[in-house]
């Protein structure tokens, strides 16, 4: 019952967001009076069968002045429980049988209770422009989040790979 509730809870909130999931919209955030500019990915679904929960990886570009630095976003959730994403290494990437191993902060200042009781976790991890090619180019990924409760197990989609191949071109060439 509990897993129809989260399955539930994603066509609810996929089916209420303005883009949808797979297609490749970047959103842009200008603040003139900080003076940064901020392009990201959204929606970036890796793979999930109904008794999984949703996880997106969306990768984000922040400039301020000749500062540039990328980040992958990981988004874990709706779900009814805390998978609570550890601080450390907890995004680990499996490019072509590479290992990628990225550090974050974890998810305890992204932690979202939203109606209904489902949970929605996010955490940020540092990438390179050469990383993200790598990634966009490669035949598999394979992805391991690691929680301090669990961990969850995905792969990326095709459109997984189109999104981060755009996202290069787009703000990276």
């Amino acid at each position: 019952m509990e897993k129809s509730i989260s399955l539930l809870a994603i066509i609810v909130i996929l089916a209420t967001s303005c883009v949808m999931p797979g297609v490749y919209t970047p959103i842009t955030t200008i603040d003139k009076f900080y003076g940064y500019t901020i392009n990201k990915t959204q929606n970036n679904i890796l793979s999930a069968n109904m008794f999984q929960d949703m996880v997106c990886l969306d990768i984000q570009r922040f400039q301020k002045n000749d500062l540039v630095l990328y980040n992958l976003i990981l988004k874990y959730g709706p779900t009814s429980d805390w998978l609570f994403i550890d601080s450390g290494e907890s995004l680990i990437l499996l490019v072509d049988g590479t290992r990628m191993g990225f550090t974050g902060d974890g998810s305890s200042q992204y932690r979202n209770v939203l109606s209904g009781g489902s949970i929605v976790e996010k955490s940020y991890y540092e990438i390179t422009p050469d990383q993200i090619l790598k990634i966009a180019n490669a035949k598999e990924v394979s992805v391991k989040i690691i929680g301090s409760q669990y961990y969850a197990e995905r792969k990326f989609l095709k459109s997984t790979f189109n999104n981060f191949k755009k996202f290069y071109e787009e703000f990276l060439k």
